[in-house]
């Protein structure tokens, strides 16, 4: 995890040139470093400069990455629900059923999940109807402040 500052700056610019339309960035894995402060602080810097969001995939229970994109006024939120921990079509399911479930009760619930075949299988299914259970989908940009 030793990354200097200078590397970090250089991470971020290559990742936002890579996706040059993204407008807001999550981590996928990086436990260690979403749960280092100072690392986390240099990296919402970079964020700020380039006017994206932030939202905590929470891949561990130490993260302080809220609280450094909050700190260096970076528009965050957090993920409620994971998808695919269990790479099976029925397991998918139980959990957009708890997004669902979270999104009524609390109001809003992010749900993160991997570009995989099963994944993406369900979802294509049961994202149609799925105002009819009482959720709407929005763009992540409409739940990070």
């Amino acid at each position: 995890m030793a990354r200097t500052q200078d590397e970090l700056r250089t991470a971020v610019h290559s990742a936002r040139n890579d996706v040059p339309h993204a407008i807001g960035v999550n981590n996928h894995m990086g436990s260690k470093v979403t749960a280092d402060l100072k690392t986390m602080t240099w990296i919402m810097q970079e964020l700020k400069v380039r006017n994206m969001a932030f939202i905590d995939s929470r891949t561990t229970v130490r993260t302080v990455a809220e609280d450094a994109a909050r700190g260096q006024g970076v528009p965050t939120n957090r993920r409620h629900v994971f998808l695919d921990n269990e790479r099976d079509a029925a397991a998918v399911r139980r959990q957009l059923e708890e997004a669902v479930y979270r999104s009524r009760l609390e109001g809003e619930a992010i749900a993160i999940g991997h570009l995989d075949e099963v994944t993406v299988r369900v979802l294509a299914e049961e994202l149609p109807g799925i105002s009819k259970r009482g959720a709407d989908l929005v763009n992540p940009s409409d739940l990070v402040r």
